[in-house]
């Protein structure tokens, strides 16, 4: 069962549901891989489906 997306940012597009579809099927093939697939997934999810910028990286104080 797929949930249906809700954008509650004013002015983001939603990503298409093919989009959507073509993400969840190519990362329901990963099995239990998720600790070495992790930084691959998030990188995606961001580009793909949530359409923000990726995190910045983490700085030393």
């Amino acid at each position: 069962m797929r949930a249906a997306l809700v954008n509650l940012a004013e002015g983001v597009p939603d990503p298409s549901a093919e989009a959507i579809t073509k993400f969840i099927e190519r990362w329901e093939k990963s099995g239990g891989s998720e600790m070495a697939n992790y930084q691959l997934f998030l990188t995606e999810l961001c580009d793909e489906i949530l359409l923000v910028p990726h995190p910045e990286p983490a700085e030393s104080v």
